[in-house]
């Protein structure tokens, strides 16, 4: 690549910048900058690039590095129809993922981003940046702005970690985007607190190298904000910890799918019932539980119960055979009829009521 010395220090003066400012804005010393223009040594493509960006300069006007197509020329359906349809599935994880890595694939073609690419990007509720082959920052969403508490129509480019971060964390950031530029690793849906949410959210963090003709030249970020499933998975550890200290199982029924789907408080359930159900799952379960455990006498009922869930009453009884303890009697409450994403349950609570007075 020839870089073209003298344009480049007249295009520099001519939109006056020192080169002091320039140098701090890239990163560099003053002196490598004033060896650039002297013609001494010659910047990388990547440093080509990062100039004609702060200039707001084509890069071929400094080098013969040929200048971008004009957006209008470029083809961006097949980036646009995958950004919408990852909006509209149900796997929209995994969507995401689709979507960032052909975004991190092809960003040197579609780096000049059109205004409809970048609303999109501002549409995602996931945090979005690019950083260049100097760990500075070229594109961040609306998320991530608003994630730093800053006005969503703050500019971070030219930017570094050290801007935005504590150093702990920046240096942690900067150390993961400088380990990517130099091996070419993706990382994927990493579990990791959200970086600048003072440990307040948690997020899977995914990054992607960038390319261009077969060399690393930047960083692409997204993060999927997983706070709410994180605190959902906390209370569910909650109840089921708190189910098992008061002997009680908590069964749930697909009434929609007719299918047992799981039970909370599994060690209190070994307890009522016997430990029997390690390697049993869903009905395969249910019909263990009505064939071996439920008493004779009482398997006709509640096999009528299973045939038809909704006959449950909000309380009844039956007796067990158990392993261990032989002839026992459980109590059930069981809920009405809900209804979750179109899909209803029922819910039964069970207890051993054998020895109650």
């Amino acid at each position: 690549m020839k870089f073209y010395c003298r344009q480049f220090r007249n295009i520099r003066i001519k939109k006056r910048w020192t080169i002091n400012a320039l140098a701090e804005k890239c990163n560099i010393t003053r002196q490598t900058l004033s060896l650039w223009e002297k013609g001494k040594i010659t910047p990388s493509e990547g440093r080509v690039l990062q100039l004609a960006k702060l200039l707001n300069i084509n890069p071929s006007d400094i080098s013969d590095l040929e200048p971008p197509a004009p957006i209008s020329n470029k083809d961006l359906t097949p980036l646009v129809s995958t950004a919408i349809s990852c909006m509209n599935q149900n796997n929209i994880q995994t969507q995401q993922n689709n979507f960032m890595q052909q975004l991190s694939e092809h960003f040197n073609e579609y780096s000049q981003l059109s205004i409809l690419m970048r609303s999109l990007l501002d549409t995602m509720q996931s945090l979005f940046y690019v950083k260049d082959i100097n760990l500075n920052y070229l594109i961040a969403n609306k998320a991530f702005i608003e994630n730093l508490g800053l006005n969503e129509n703050y500019s971070t480019l030219g930017k570094n970690d050290y801007d935005f971060f504590p150093k702990r964390e920046a240096n942690k950031n900067n150390a993961e985007d400088e380990q990517i530029l130099r091996t070419g690793k993706e990382i994927v849906n990493d579990e990791r607190y959200i970086i600048g949410s003072k440990k307040q959210k948690y997020g899977l963090c995914s990054k992607y190298p960038i390319y261009d003709n077969g060399k690393v030249i930047g960083v692409l970020c997204h993060i999927t904000d997983i706070t709410e499933q994180k605190k959902a998975e906390f209370f569910q550890s909650l109840v089921n910890k708190t189910i098992n200290q008061l002997d009680v199982s908590l069964g749930i029924y697909d009434y929609t799918n007719k299918k047992f789907i799981g039970s909370a408080g599994a060690e209190a359930g070994n307890r009522l019932f016997g430990n029997y159900s390690s390697e049993l799952k869903g009905n395969d379960l249910m019909e263990y539980w009505l064939n071996n455990i439920v008493h004779p006498d009482d398997r006709e009922e509640q096999a009528k119960y299973i045939k038809d869930i909704s006959l449950i009453p909000p309380k009844r009884t039956y007796r067990i055979n158990h392993p261990q303890k032989g002839l026992r009697t459980i109590q059930v409450t069981s809920s009405k009829i809900v209804t979750f994403l179109k899909t209803k349950y029922i819910v039964s609570i069970s207890v051993d009521i054998t020895d109650h007075k």
